[in-house]
């Protein structure tokens, strides 16, 4: 009951409604009314129309803010993603934190540590030379790789904490690219949000992200997701989402445009089903004109993507089912109020070769009407017709003028053909132009094919294990080779391979955009399946981009899950959800501890894999360093007894046999590992210095000139090369060899003794005394240098 001295009115006036529309629109005019319906004026008040509509006015101008929100999507889902931003950044510095305090470990002692070549920024057009990997200590052309170290180096030298922060930031850069690139394609900030999520915090990226040397994922997956990303943004790409009003292209929407005039007299219910039954198609012309630039930008950032790692040659497969599912999904207008019968589809393979226009045929249960109408992006209407030949009375059909650039042909011509050309360049300069000669091809472990496949589908069961329950992870895994078909892991391999083939076929009639997101997984794990073998048979850090197809998955479920009406069932799946991702947090950070130093790295994969010959080499070689022999012989010998044929090991046993004097021992393991693996320039060098030090002058130069002919010039080995020449009495292939060390090393006070030494013996006491200074000058208390200056200053 209202108060006596009070009036309800029922229904705002014509101009406060004009100005809701104005401000609102469509959506918010039932607000309006519910507004309006529930405004109680003093009965003292006159009841005229405009005392009403001031009231009204200044209550509306108080809920603007509200109304704003529900009537523009677009500033809704950029608040959102300020949030979500600012989330992914703080989780993934919590997740992440303690990796800041690691050492350098693994393969980052060569690429960064003891690399010379990224200390000076005269050596950047090496990146571009055929002394790029024997410089850089890479494998493969990865020039972007490399060009982070230098930046890296610039900034930080040698502290290991900002090399480790730059990994950091990547990740949370890559996380932050995801979650707009989800948003992108289905304009949901609760499935993006999650996706991006999971993916900051799975512990099986910890990997990529801890060790330095591999940041190679970390950029190839940077330069992948902008690159997609930027296709979707561009005029190229069709789209999944088709109910939104966009400049981005082709779309349906479903509602009635504001210019259109709409009997008064209409009920609610008319008007609901009007709204359901009118279907305008659209195509905006404006995105081709001004988003323009996005589809170089989207092959740019590709190439870059590619001269990261080899694993982003996937990125136009991806593109090319990206297109073709969106295309086949043209026909299935997704909105709740039209039933799934009601879906048409002409299939798409065949769509996507020929056809230029979609049908989308509505049964008799919808009666036809006869505003449906074909809108272009200049607002200009061309008629449709209604009426379907042959497909029954009371059908009606909306014909949407695709056009030729939806065609096969003309996709590839213009869109495809660039991505394409890309990959040939790619693929020329990566095994033509500038392929490695130290690089050697890896063969199949076994002559029998069929058991290599079945050891690769234990591979890909493993990874989704991993995925699912990352327990154990570990840097070096050992996968036996298959020996039978019917060892229970390969039969448990194959019907999980199996079921999952079976869900993708039925998420592929379900939803698209499901089926897209197991593609994603699977293709892009395609490079390192070990179809063409590599080096490493399994790998987490492999799981860095294919890992974002299952977040996105894993994301889809959870909100939808989270949808639906069950209250306790919603309460379980969120209280579930952060239950993972704590628990993914917390992994991710014990997993960094992993990676402190070399002596718990080797340790912790030692006690996961009892087996792994390469971790019980370095952890021996380790030891002996710190002068425990007894463990390191004790791990060395433990490596050549699980694998004989490991050169490392040898190179290792022969270094144990060097510092106790037995130099005869530790040339013929020097010589073992170099019949193993020729190629390998520690035992080179290793060798060399045995050489030196039992005055076999030739031979020690021959190893030291093997070692720069696969490395490069190593300041080091070429101050041995120096030396061994001195001995030899050759002066100036003595001082060039120094010179060249300088270049790299200019403070080493020993070379420039030497070279004082040099100058002396060749009477130029000028340039001796200069270089016996410069000695002193990096280390004042140099013994050699102070004698040699004090006796050349007393020459006459």
């Amino acid at each position: 009951m209202l108060p006596k001295n009070r009036l309800k009115l029922a229904a705002p006036s014509v101009h406060a409604s004009c100005w809701f529309r104005g401000a609102g629109g469509q959506e918010a005019r039932p607000l309006a009314r519910n507004l309006t319906g529930a405004l109680c004026i003093p009965r003292g008040f006159a009841l005229q129309t405009r005392i009403r509509d001031g009231v009204m006015f200044f209550q509306l101008k108080i809920m603007y803010s509200k109304i704003t929100h529900l009537s523009n999507p677009a500033k809704r889902l950029q608040g959102e993603a300020v949030f979500a931003v600012l989330g992914l950044i703080i989780l993934s510095f919590a997740a992440y934190l303690n990796t800041l305090s690691n050492t350098f470990v693994f393969d980052d002692v060569y690429v960064i540590s003891g690399n010379y070549f990224i200390r000076d920024w005269k050596n950047f057009w090496g990146l571009f030379t055929s002394k790029y990997f024997a410089a850089s200590g890479e494998l493969s052309y990865r020039p972007v790789v490399t060009l982070s170290y230098f930046v890296d180096y610039s900034l930080w030298h040698l502290n290991p904490l900002g090399y480790h922060l730059t990994n950091v930031v990547l990740h949370t850069l890559n996380s932050v690219l995801l979650f707009f690139l989800v948003q992108l394609m289905v304009k949901n900030t609760p499935v993006a949000f999650p996706a991006s999520l999971f993916f900051i915090c799975h512990p099986v990226l910890s990997e990529a992200v801890n060790a330095v040397s591999y940041r190679e994922d970390l950029l190839a997956a940077t330069f992948f997701i902008i690159a997609f990303l930027l296709y979707v943004k561009s005029p190229a790409s069709n789209k999944f989402m088709y109910r939104n009003l966009s400049p981005l292209g082709t779309g349906i929407h479903h509602g009635v445009y504001p210019e259109q005039k709409q009997d008064s007299s209409a009920s609610p219910q008319n008007d609901k089903r009007r709204r359901v039954q009118h279907v305008s198609v659209y195509h905006s012309e404006r995105s081709e004109e001004s988003n323009f630039y996005l589809y170089p930008l989207s092959l740019l950032s590709y190439l870059f993507a590619l001269f990261s790692k080899e694993m982003a040659i996937t990125l136009p497969l991806l593109i090319f089912f990206f297109d073709y599912l969106a295309l086949h999904r043209r026909n299935q207008i997704d909105h709740p109020s039209i039933p799934s019968f009601a879906r048409g589809d002409t299939g798409g393979w065949k769509r996507i070769f020929s056809q230029k226009s979609v049908n989308i045929f509505h049964p008799p249960l919808i009666p036809p009407i006869p505003s449906t109408s074909l809108r272009t992006g200049k607002g200009g209407k061309v008629p449709s017709p209604l009426v379907g030949e042959g497909m029954g009375e009371g059908c009606f059909r909306v014909n949407t003028i695709i056009g030729s650039r939806h065609t096969l042909a003309y996709r590839i011509l213009r869109f495809y053909l660039g991505y394409i050309f890309v990959t040939i360049f790619y693929l020329l300069v990566r095994f033509w132009w500038f392929h490695n000669p130290v690089e050697s091809g890896v063969s199949y472990p076994q002559e029998n094919l069929w058991f290599y496949f079945l050891t690769m589908l234990k591979v890909l069961a493993s990874y989704l294990k991993l995925l699912f329950f990352p327990m154990n992870l570990n840097a070096d895994y050992i996968v036996p080779v298959a020996s039978s078909p019917w060892d229970m892991s390969c039969i448990l391999s194959l019907l999980l391979i199996i079921s999952i083939a079976v869900i993708g076929s039925r998420l592929f009639f379900h939803s698209k955009f499901l089926f897209f997101s197991l593609l994603w997984f699977f293709v892009a794990l395609l490079p390192v399946l070990n179809i063409v073998p590599i080096g490493n048979i399994m790998a987490e850090r492999y799981l860095y981009i294919p890992v974002i197809g299952f977040c996105i998955m894993g994301s889809y479920f959870i909100t939808h899950m989270s949808a639906l009406r069950l209250h306790p069932l919603r309460i379980s799946v969120w209280v579930l959800t952060l239950s993972i991702l704590f628990g993914f947090v917390w992994q991710t950070s014990s997993r960094s501890k992993d990676w402190k130093d070399e002596f718990t790295l080797w340790s912790k994969i030692i006690e996961r894999e009892p087996n792994s010959y390469k971790a019980h080499s370095s952890l021996g070689i380790l030891l002996i360093k710190r002068g425990q022999e007894e463990e390191g012989i004790s791990e060395l010998r433990k490596s050549l007894s699980i694998n004989p044929s490991y050169p490392d090991a040898h190179n290792n046993m022969g270094t144990l046999y060097e510092q106790k004097g037995i130099y005869e021992d530790a040339a013929k393991e020097y010589r073992c590992a170099l019949r193993l693996d020729q190629n390998l320039s520690e035992a080179h060098y290793n060798l060399g210095n045995t050489y030196l030090k039992t005055s076999n002058y030739d031979k020690a130069v021959a190893e030291y000139k093997l070692y720069i002919s696969i490395r490069g010039d190593h300041p080091t080995v070429l101050y041995n090369l120096g030396v061994a020449y001195m001995k030899q009495g050759m002066l100036g292939e003595s001082a060039a060899a120094f010179q060249k060390s300088l270049q790299g090393n200019p403070g080493n006070a020993d070379v420039h003794n030497n070279l004082g030494v040099i100058f002396t013996r060749k009477g130029q006491l000028s340039n001796a005394i200069r270089e016996f200074r410069e000695a002193l000058k990096y280390n004042p208390a140099h013994p050699d240098a102070l004698s040699n200056l004090g006796a050349v200053s007393e020459l006459p």
